[in-house]
């Protein structure tokens, strides 16, 4: 079934504006780990996006329609627990990006329901058969971002609303972009009063200190996350990419923003300092991994397909230690010289999942694991050996410790990772 739906989270690109005058930029290399304590919240049969954690943490709406696409996007708010989906709206339009306002007890979102007009409305989170519409600027409103203290709300307005979608294409919002030249992030008051035009982007969300706003804007030909004062001043560009870097959302302590990229191929959830700096991938799991929401508790809930293709909410705790501040690139670079690097590990002899058990032996230490299989070059080999490419030596150096026995370690140019280990006959006899 085809739907119309309009503006969903990373399915607009921005109008190419010439040139960042007034913005400070930041360009830090960044630091990836293998994925782990990743788990599923959502359970049903049902597509589920875009999750809002509420202010204490305890609750998460959701927005959800039935697999086949027969019916419209509602609300939806699961226990942290998690615990059984209760309902919360139930119309023929097409709800989307629900946040929290009032602490819990209301929840505001975008939805077309007045004649198809896409805008703000306000509902009470226990569920209510009427909505309130809290203001309006005569466009369409969407992505609704709440201050810390429920008295401003950021949000986006546009003027295009074209966009035809069967159910599936919905889902891979990060091609064949559209461009809208008046898309804007605004602040007003939750009363409706002090409307203010900020600057072009989307995706705003606001720092716990209420101070700042993080946002992804289209400014040098790509998506990247910015942040700004809450008045637009200070603009400041955060991450540098040629990739799509999308839907950023800050950690309790305002020290961090999550956000989405697919620098690595596919859309996975990443982390960086609120100031630039270090920057870390959480999820390496081949599928569409977005929506980030930085929950009090710790946890970054975020929308998957990664179970069986099926959309759900998933939630993970960061598996590095986050100190105060993040390190800076330096700092970065000398604390994560190994569990950065991409290992591929390979077994050159005739022991069965060999391999398989040198590389879970790594990946629980923290070691970004990217590969597992035979060799084919190397073939029964006497010792193990450990190739890296420029630039990562002091890290296979390292790897070579945390496997028993004497490795070579060797410079290779044409391997297909950082490094790369070949699992010796030395090494079976250990194992």
């Amino acid at each position: 079934m085809s739907k119309k739906l309009f503006v969903l989270s990373g399915l607009m690109a921005f109008l190419l504006i010439l040139g960042c005058a007034g913005t400070t930029q930041l360009p830090y290399p960044c630091n990836r780990l293998y994925e782990r304590g990743v788990m599923r919240v959502t359970t049903r049969p049902d597509i589920e996006l875009f999750p809002s954690v509420s202010p204490d943490g305890k609750w998460i709406a959701f927005v959800s329609c039935d697999q086949a696409c027969e019916t419209s996007f509602d609300i939806w708010t699961v226990s942290n627990a998690p615990g059984h989906p209760v309902r919360v709206t139930q119309t023929p339009s097409d709800e989307l990006h629900p946040e929290w306002i009032y602490g819990r007890k209301k929840i505001i979102f975008d939805s077309d329901r007045l004649m198809g007009d896409r805008m703000i409305w306000v509902v009470h989170s226990e569920g209510a058969k009427s909505a309130m519409k809290p203001f309006s600027t005569g466009k369409y409103e969407i992505k609704p971002a709440v201050s810390p203290d429920s008295r401003k709300i950021a949000f986006v307005t546009c003027c295009v609303i074209n966009y035809e979608f069967g159910c599936m294409s919905f889902y891979d919002p990060w091609e064949d972009d559209p461009l809208d030249p008046c898309e804007m992030i605004y602040t007003v008051n939750t009363d409706g009063s002090f409307l203010t035009q900020l600057v072009q982007g989307t995706d705003p969300a606001w720092s716990p200190d209420g101070k700042r706003l993080a946002f992804t804007a289209n400014y040098a030909g790509n998506n990247d996350i910015y942040t700004m004062d809450a008045n637009g001043g200070n603009l400041t560009q955060i991450t540098f990419s040629p990739s799509d870097d999308r839907e950023p959302c800050w950690s309790p302590d305002g020290n961090w923003i999550a956000f989405a990229s697919d620098r690595a191929g596919n859309p996975d959830i990443w982390i960086i300092g609120a100031d630039g700096g270090e920057m870390i991938q959480l999820t390496t799991f081949p599928s569409f991994d977005a929506a980030p929401a930085w929950s009090r508790d710790g946890y970054i809930y975020f929308h998957s397909n990664r179970e069986q293709g099926n959309w759900d909410i998933w939630r993970l705790m960061p598996s590095v230690k986050l100190k105060e501040k993040p390190r800076t690139a330096k700092e970065s670079a000398l604390l994560f010289p190994s569990t950065s690097a991409r290992i591929e590990v390979l077994n050159s002899t005739g022991v069965p999942k060999l391999a398989a058990r040198v590389a879970q032996d790594l990946s629980d230490r923290g070691y970004n694991i990217v590969s597992i299989g035979n060799s084919k070059k190397e073939r029964n080999l006497a010792s193990t050996k450990i190739f890296y490419t420029s630039g990562f030596k002091t890290a296979a150096l390292d790897v070579a410790k945390q496997i028993p026995g004497v490795q070579q370690v060797i410079k290779k140019a044409d391997i297909h990772s950082d490094i790369l280990v070949v699992v010796g006959e030395d090494l079976a006899k250990k194992k």
